[in-house]
């Protein structure tokens, strides 16, 4: 089964983007911004995107195709997104598989206090 994965990765000042930049040249992947990029991945464990077990063994697939092949040192962020199955039905989800969600930058700039969350 192939899929388009946008893979976003912050690997950190001293991180091993030699062997990143060579996966995924062998990947053929196309540069969306600083730090992110698209291409198409073949699985090879999963031929169908049905269950939330599909999609946890798709993720574990990239992220063990990604440890064999690149340093992963403390601190380094790896997030996928795609058309994932998620709670039900197919739909773009994303997950970090090396590392965590930080806080973000702009926190000081939210104010949840306003009630505009949609405008309908």
């Amino acid at each position: 089964m192939k899929k388009v994965i946008y893979l976003s990765y912050d690997l950190g000042v001293n991180g091993d983007y030699p062997s990143l930049y060579q996966w995924l040249a062998g990947r053929k992947a196309k540069e969306c911004g600083d730090s992110l990029c698209r291409f198409v991945y073949e699985f090879k464990t999963i031929n169908k995107n049905e269950t939330n077990d599909d999609t946890k063994k798709a993720l574990m697939e990239i992220q063990q195709d990604l440890k064999e092949s690149v340093k992963i040192k403390q601190g380094t962020r790896i997030y996928v997104c795609s058309d994932f199955f998620y709670n039900d039905k197919v739909k773009l989800t994303g997950a970090f598989i090396i590392g965590k969600r930080k806080q973000n930058p702009w926190q000081e700039y939210e104010n949840d206090g306003d009630g505009l969350d949609s405008i309908d």
